[in-house]
């Protein structure tokens, strides 16, 4: 129980924050959150050729959230929004398609004992179809 305090895992929702996690554990980290406080979307446009993939983050603390989109920010260059979306609830948006394919990719393939099947299963399902990583490193669309 310490060590979870120590990364402020047990404090109540509303004074939580994203506390002493180094760099290398975000990305399980930041999956963890999705698959507990979050959610995927993927959303077909008629004026897009490629379906939209999304997610969001919902949670009491708007210092949390904060917390959260400074280390995406820093460690991936991804663009999140915050916004309130309630009277005590906030919610933090990745709502670039091209970015959140990379991202996701890279959280997704990470080897996890415990995860969310419905949310890995749409994730794969999506990158699957639209996501190309060319040994280059080079992003591609699938044809």
């Amino acid at each position: 129980a310490k060590t979870f305090n120590r990364f402020g895992v047990f404090n109540y929702k509303l004074n939580r924050r994203v506390v002493g996690i180094p760099n290398k554990f975000f990305g399980g980290y930041i999956r963890g959150v999705i698959d507990a406080d979050g959610f995927i979307t993927v959303t077909h446009r008629k004026d897009c050729r490629t379906p939209r993939i999304r997610f969001f983050i919902t949670h009491q603390s708007e210092l949390y959230l904060a917390d959260i989109q400074d280390k995406l920010s820093e460690l991936y260059g991804l663009p999140t929004t915050l916004r309130q979306h309630g009277e005590n609830v906030w919610r933090l948006q990745a709502q670039n398609t091209e970015q959140n394919k990379k991202f996701l990719s890279e959280i997704f393939s990470i080897n996890l004992s415990v995860f969310n099947d419905q949310k890995y299963r749409i994730t794969l399902n999506y990158l699957s179809k639209y996501y190309v990583l060319q040994a280059s490193g080079e992003l591609l669309e699938s044809p």
